[in-house]
């Protein structure tokens, strides 16, 4: 605004007093020097002073102010309201409840006086130039008070009232204030304001728009995004307008706090992508420096103080300070790009993206690692490395952390992160190294002890070593109840008592687990349960049960890692179910999954299976006449999985076929070879069977028993001082040779009787001499000794094995030594020896009690040994005791035990509880003849004695008819006496029937039929 031009009208309003209009000399005099002096003070800025002189003016003249001067007078309401909005503006810039109330009071004067200079138009006394302005004054006053509906009525109607070429005005301002009202509104007007916006953008160069309206107006306007939720409004106007409201990187200096500010309150609204956006307006430090220093370079030899740019004035001085800013921001490391960043960061993070957030971080420490909060940054890089599995970062990152801040609060988190990242990649043997050196530094309970425990527990799972990990997996879920990983957890408790074949606490265990957890959304461990509930039924013999599980597995859980694995163990059951064409398809199956995924340990677990399956010998009693069906994945073993630690498998389920089609020799190379790497390793599963294997198809490739002997005493790439090999290689030739003494024995030929007898003596003098027990480990002690023990005529040679093995202190394998022993005196004539042997046996059990599960296998057989030595002695009390104690613990003797139990009821005449345990192991057996056509026999016999005639004879008939058919089928291949057995029982009920004593089942079908 030109204040000059009011002095004129100052000069005319005066003289028009003197010519007698004023209402007396004082007041003539008064507005006379009244109003020169209010425009003095105008122009000098003084805007208080020049409000209250007009002021005065007004409350003088107001009442006759149209009749004594017209429109002029309105004049003397617009300056008035002028110095009232200047005079509010200074209030609101000072800030404060006070000086804001003073300040909207000040608004509400200057709207007012706007509103009376309107009601002044110009007139045949006077001109009001300023008529039509006033509405735009108006609506700036009403504005500043936060009236935006009455601000932009005003501004509309000075649009449309006003007189082109003499009401001028800023249009860019107009536009801008226009859109801010909009924006400010109630309800925010988010088009009409974003339309008025990006016309004031659309033309900025040509109205010279100053660049701190357009940051005003863009502040609005993301308030009103903020208020309205309407986050794509911001980012649609961003993306059509981001070159028109981005600054040069030079003048975006000054705005980089308020951009800042609004990206943050966008943030703390959940408004992600549209901090992302503001952020993004923010130039680099590093660019912004460069710049202004290539702007310091080129105005250093100019004269003046800076040079003006369009609308903008570029000052020395502003460059000198805003170069200052940057650059101590940059080397204290805060510049504005940490804090863009972190946002970036928790953007991308609150979105889901958590690898986005890492990458930002990881720009924070690589590039801005000076920064005040280098160690926050540097903690959630750790912590997003861990989460999105990046193992080596989380080990690299983590052991910076810890370097750089030791005894930080986030110490013992960025442990557990790294901890938690090599558990998640499966890098076991390092979290059982990193996790045993923790669990004792860590206080207890607490959140770390809970993951490390948990770590060093599963780790030690994964990793194969169930009876070490027993404790520490029991110890977790007791300790932590309420864990994180409470699910992990008791599911590895239940999986190891599989693992460590404790089958009916496994049992226990895995069916509360899937019971207490069913959810398959909140339990990944699911099908893993299911597999092995499923293997701890097939290792009982519920094979029905087991395929139910595994069917769940087939349907509900495709996809899974245990997928193939299930397959697999479906074969297994089949297999051994009798269905080989079953067995061949999942065998299959699981191979071609495991290929698919690349799972080579599995595929070539079940190339195993198929070489076994395909490749044995015999089908029942008759040869396999399709071994030839082995060889293809008897070769793609050795060409694609020659490192698989099945192969000692093959080579010995191979050797049929191999041997078959004429390739003995390269078939006996590979087994050799096995037999060799075996040798090297410390306790290496199926080395008898290799050997064995091996010395079969050795000698039917035309090899003699010498010739084997010499071989086995320098078996290649076994070490001389092996003993422990070459101990079992001179057990094996031993083996050959006991075979020749039964062959001459039968053939009763004494020549070579003797000759056997003596090689025999030899070979035993050979191995006492050249291996004498003392110098045998202990593991070689317990092997030899059960060699002797199972594979010999006999079986006392072992006591001297296990004896040196009981002398000595270590306690590993000495529950095996103690069972061997007692299986040897239990089978004595002799009954101290016998009585010796049932002591050895309850220390076995109470022995393998203490260590868990990982016994029960052992603890099985020896109560089933105690079992037989109780009926050998005829302890018939003892023995029922026993047997019922092994009935509800064990059951892999389960159906010989239930016969025994019986015979000894009925040794006790207790003939109804003989009855039942003989009709027991029936019902428990019906598929299999071999065991339930004994036991329907006695218990039918039983009950025909004892009177229950008709009930004896349903039994007996009706075990006839159902297994009649089968018995057809399968008679050629069951031993001879139990098909006696069967006949027997058929010929009785015949006999039965014949007496006349009971109703046949056909006379009781038609007594049925004619009711």
């Amino acid at each position: 605004m030109k204040i000059q031009r009011s002095v004129t009208f100052a000069i005319t309003l005066a003289g028009a007093s003197m010519l007698g209009m004023a209402p007396a000399d004082v007041q003539a005099q008064d507005i006379n020097e009244a109003v020169p002096m209010a425009f003095k003070e105008m122009n000098g800025r003084n805007w208080e002073k020049a409000q209250s002189i007009l002021a005065k003016v007004v409350d003088v003249y107001a009442e006759r102010a149209k009749q004594l001067y017209g429109g002029k007078f309105g004049v003397i309401y617009y300056n008035k309201g002028y110095c009232e909005l200047k005079i509010g503006g200074k209030l609101k810039a000072a800030g404060g409840p006070e000086n804001l109330d003073k300040a909207n009071k000040y608004y509400e004067m200057a709207k007012q006086s706007f509103a009376n200079c309107y009601k002044f138009p110009s007139d045949d006394k006077g001109k009001n130039t300023y008529h039509k302005k006033s509405l735009y004054y108006w609506g700036q006053s009403a504005q500043a008070m936060g009236e935006y509906k009455e601000a932009i009525t005003q501004y509309k109607k000075f649009l449309d009232e006003r007189e082109e070429g003499r009401d001028e005005y800023d249009k860019g301002i107009m536009a801008l204030s226009l859109a801010i009202c909009h924006f400010k509104l109630e309800k925010p007007d988010m088009k009409q304001g974003i339309q008025y916006f990006e016309t004031a953008l659309n033309n900025k160069d040509q109205w010279n728009t100053p660049d701190e309206a357009i940051v005003t107006a863009f502040q609005a306007l993301t308030e009103a995004v903020i208020k309205t939720k309407n986050e794509q409004a911001l980012i649609d106007f961003l993306n059509q307008n981001r070159a028109a409201i981005t600054l040069r990187p030079f003048e975006m200096v000054k705005f980089t706090p308020f951009f800042q500010k609004l990206a943050v309150e966008a943030m703390e609204e959940d408004m992600m992508y549209a901090a992302f956006n503001l952020f993004a307006l923010i130039p680099g430090t590093k660019v912004s420096i460069s710049e202004l220093e290539l702007l310091k370079s080129e105005l250093a030899l100019y004269p003046r103080d800076g040079i003006k740019d369009g609308p903008h004035v570029i000052a020395k001085a502003d460059i000198d300070k805003n170069l200052t800013k940057l650059r101590t921001e940059d080397r204290a490391g805060d510049p504005h790009e940490v804090l863009a960043l972190s946002a970036l960061a928790f953007t991308h993070e609150s979105k889901g993206n958590v690898r986005g957030a890492f990458a930002a971080y990881e720009q924070l420490e690589l590039y801005f690692n000076k920064s005040k909060k280098r160690e926050e940054n540097l903690y959630n890089l750790v912590r997003t490395s861990a989460r999105i599995g990046e193992v080596m970062l989380t080990e690299q990152y983590g052991s910076e952390f810890l370097k750089s801040y030791p005894g930080s609060k986030h110490e013992s988190q960025v442990r557990s992160f790294m901890l938690s990242s090599l558990f998640a990649s499966g890098e076991y043997e390092k979290c059982e190294e990193v996790a045993g050196a923790m669990i004792g530094q860590l206080a207890k309970p607490s959140k770390q002890h809970d993951l490390c425990l948990h770590v060093l527990g599963g780790s030690k799972f994964y990793l194969g070593k169930f009876v070490d990990c027993h404790q520490l997996l029991l110890d977790h879920v007791k300790m932590y109840p309420k864990s994180e990983y409470k699910i992990a957890a008791e599911f590895f408790v239940a999986s190891n008592l599989s693992r460590l074949q404790d089958w009916k606490q496994a049992a226990l265990k895995l069916d509360e687990f899937l019971k207490k957890y069913p959810d398959p959304a909140k339990n990944v461990y699911i099908p893993f349960a299911l597999y092995d509930r499923a293997n701890v039924h097939y290792s009982e013999g519920e094979n029905e049960q087991a395929l139910v599980l595994l069917n769940r597995i087939e349907k509900e859980f495709k996809g899974t890692s245990i997928e193939e694995m299930a397959y697999n163990l479906k074969g297994n059951i089949m297999q051994s179910d009798g269905d080989r064409e079953g067995a061949l398809t999942y065998y299959n199956k699981a191979l071609t999954l495991a290929e698919h995924k690349g799972n080579g340990i599995v595929a070539s677990e079940s190339l195993n299976y198929l070489v076994g399956l395909l490749g044995v010998e015999k089908i029942g009693k008759e040869p396999n006449p399709n071994l030839k069906d082995a060889l293809p994945f008897y070769d793609k073993f050795w060409k694609e999985y020659p490192d698989s630690p099945y192969k000692a498998q093959v080579a010995v389920s191979g050797m049929p076929a191999m041997k078959e089609a004429g390739r003995s020799d390269e078939a006996l190379a590979k087994l050799q070879a096995v037999i060799a790497e075996m040798a090297k390793k410390e306790n290496p599963a199926g080395l008898d069977a290799a050997i064995g294997s091996y010395t079969k198809a050795y000698l039917e490739s035309g090899k003699t028993a010498d010739q084997l002997k010499d071989h086995y005493y320098k078996f290649p790439g076994v070490d001389f001082n092996d003993t422990r090999t070459l101990a079992m290689l001179r057990i094996a030739i031993i083996g050959v040779f006991e075979d020749n003494l039964k062959k001459a024995e039968a053939a009763k030929d004494q020549a070579a009787i003797n000759l056997s007898q003596s090689r025999i003596k030899v070979l035993f003098n050979d191995l006492k001499a050249d291996y004498p027990v003392e110098k045998l480990s202990n593991f070689v002690l317990v092997r030899v000794g059960d060699y002797l023990r199972k594979k010999t005529d006999n079986p006392r040679q072992s006591l001297a094995y296990y004896d040196e093995r009981l002398k000595r202190p270590q306690v590993n394998g000495r529950i095996n030594a103690q069972f061997g022993k007692a299986d040897i005196l239990g089978q004595s004539s002799n009954a101290g020896e016998r009585k010796q042997a049932v002591t050895i046996l309850n220390e076995v059990i109470e022995a393998a009690n203490e260590e868990g599960g990982a016994d029960r296998k052992i603890r099985d057989e020896a109560l089933y040994r105690i079992i037989e030595i109780n009926n050998t002695e005829k302890d018939w009390k003892a023995l029922a005791e026993n047997a019922e104690k092994y009935k509800k613990e064990y059951s892999s003797e389960k159906a010989r035990v239930m016969f025994l139990l019986a015979q000894a009821y009925e040794s006790m005449s207790n003939v109804e509880k003989a009855i039942k345990a003989y009709t027991e192991v029936y019902i428990a057996n019906m598929a299999n003849i071999a065991i339930s056509a004994p036991a329907i026999s006695r218990s039918t016999e039983l009950m025909w004695e004892k009177g229950d005639k008709q009930k004896a004879y349903e039994a007996a008939a009706r075990f006839i008819n159902s297994s009649e058919e089968s018995f057809n089928k399968i008679k050629d291949d069951l031993d001879d006496e139990v098909a006696e057995k069967w006949l027997e029982i058929q010929t009785r009920v015949k006999t039965w029937e014949a007496g006349g004593e009971i109703k046949t089942l056909e006379e009781i079908k038609k007594e049925r039929e004619g009711r």
